[in-house]
């Protein structure tokens, strides 16, 4: 959990081994879960191979009860999480 949000890593975990490789962070679609994207993506194999870290975050749930991400015209949030916080804050995210 970071942040009050479930992210699950793959691959090059702790913060040493983030600055001699990539993060990616795959964000899911509305309605979606990390778990879902991370199933649906196939990146877990790719990021074995290429030695790359990947970070498979869930979004906040919004008004009408979906998982969701804050863009700048969504209408669906009333106290607008940051996301774009949250995402740079990704070499954050704990390891384990």
């Amino acid at each position: 959990m970071h942040a009050g949000r479930l992210v699950l890593l793959l691959g090059m975990l702790g913060l040493a081994s983030l600055w001699r490789s990539a993060l990616i962070v795959g964000l899911h679609g509305r309605t979606g879960t990390g778990a879902d994207f991370e199933a649906q993506s196939n990146l877990d194999a790719t990021a074995d191979r290429e030695t790359f870290a990947i970070a498979y975050p869930d979004g906040l749930v919004d008004a009408v009860g979906t998982t969701n991400w804050y863009y700048f015209y969504d209408p669906f949030y009333i106290n607008p999480p940051d996301d774009v916080g949250f995402v740079r804050g990704a070499d954050r995210f704990p390891a384990g």
